[in-house]
């Protein structure tokens, strides 16, 4: 094997059979130009398996992204994704949590018990409403008493008499 063999034969050593691997290191043992050779490549391979690996990036990536993302051709939404995508918008979201937190007020205030709802959701002709507050109310109007009394110290006061009264 003469040096312009071996030369060539060090560019592709890893592709090499082990029958042309062993002509090439029997020709390194006895010329020292192609031995330097192998050497500086086997030094340039190594420093090129640490080296990291560097990706290019283009110039501007965001330009080449929007003219990518523009090129596509429009999807159709589902109606699913549409309607979350209106439902993300945050005066949407207020708004419908200011309407619920109206509606709950308004559910607690008509369930207070000195309303008289249930006297406009049931007829009279059918059903017997008591209604404590409204009876007390009557009863403070005959008997008097004073107005620093709550209602409901009024209803624990007549209930009391009423049970004392039945037994």
């Amino acid at each position: 094997m003469n040096c312009q063999e071996c030369e060539e034969n060090i560019w592709v050593y890893v592709e090499l059979s082990s029958a042309e691997k062993a002509g090439l290191n029997s020709h390194m043992q006895t010329c020292a130009d192609c031995r330097r050779l192998y050497e500086e490549m086997q030094a340039v391979s190594q420093i090129l398996k640490q080296a990291t690996p560097i990706i290019p990036e283009p110039k501007n990536a965001a330009a080449l992204t929007n003219r990518i993302m523009d090129a596509l051709p429009p999807q159709n939404q589902s109606w699913k994704n549409h309607l979350l995508d209106v439902l993300d918008n945050v005066w949407l979201q207020n708004s419908l949590r200011l309407a619920s937190m109206i509606l709950i007020v308004l559910f607690i205030w008509e369930n207070l018990p000195d309303s008289n709802q249930l006297t406009k959701h049931f007829p009279r002709g059918k059903v017997v409403v008591l209604n404590s507050v409204a009876f007390i109310k009557k009863y403070d109007e005959i008997r008097n008493t004073p107005k620093k009394v709550t209602y409901y110290q009024r209803y624990q006061k007549v209930k009391k008499f009423t049970i004392n009264s039945i037994q």
